[in-house]
């Protein structure tokens, strides 16, 4: 509405997973959401959203409610296209069950983008959540650079590397690699390869390396 300024969202989906012979039960899942943006020159953009899902099968039913709050503000210094932004999510997890699948997440993080005259994007990123849960509560602290560049028409690449520090516990070292290509027009092949070192302090877990790899081919028309 208002010449794209305002935008409103709503989404909804269902999902049973009963295609699974050796499950031996069933599981319903709703999705839903709803949201709002409003962007205009010169002022700092406000987006709000809110997801929920709600699971039921032979034994609990969860239900998860998330609130995320974001702004960000586009300007120029030095001829350098500049943007920082704050983001918030709020989320919540309940369950009828002894499973602990109950907890509450609270996350806040800063982003600083620079984008220069070369099709490159430099970002910044620095973000503390809290996780309280009926095990324990955990604080956690993120620190990240990454850069985004389109060399040819139809390439896009980014580069991250981030470092999660779980305050009195495990330290993650972590760094990604996503590629995107359109080809004819139509189709987009797309690759994501992501390694984490986790580092515990905790002496009876012992440190250990993960490799992630995806790729997704797409057809929009």
């Amino acid at each position: 509405m208002w010449k794209s300024r305002l935008k409103l969202r709503g989404k909804y989906r269902y999902e049973i997973d009963n295609l699974i012979v050796s499950k031996r039960t069933t599981s319903t899942t709703h999705f839903y959401g709803a949201g709002l943006s409003y962007n205009q020159k010169k002022v700092p953009t406000l987006r709000a959203d809110y997801n929920g899902n709600r699971r039921n099968n032979a034994f609990n039913q969860q239900q998860m409610n998330s609130v995320s709050l974001s702004s960000g503000y586009s300007y120029k210094v030095s001829k350098k296209n500049l943007r920082t932004g704050i983001n918030y999510q709020w989320m919540m997890s309940t369950a009828d069950s002894i499973s602990a699948a109950e907890y509450q997440l609270h996350n806040v993080s800063l982003n600083q983008s620079f984008s220069f005259v070369a099709p490159v994007t430099l970002l910044l990123t620095a973000g503390f959540n809290r996780l309280t849960s009926q095990l324990q509560a955990n604080n956690q602290i993120q620190l990240g650079t990454g850069l985004v560049s389109s060399p040819v028409k139809g390439l896009n690449t980014a580069l991250n590397i981030d470092v999660f520090k779980n305050l009195g516990k495990e330290l993650r070292l972590g760094a990604s690699l996503d590629v995107s290509y359109l080809f004819l027009k139509y189709f987009t092949i797309s690759t994501g390869m992501r390694y984490n070192s986790y580092q515990n302090v905790v002496p009876s877990d012992a440190p250990f390396n993960e490799f992630v790899l995806v790729t997704k081919l797409m057809a929009v028309w």
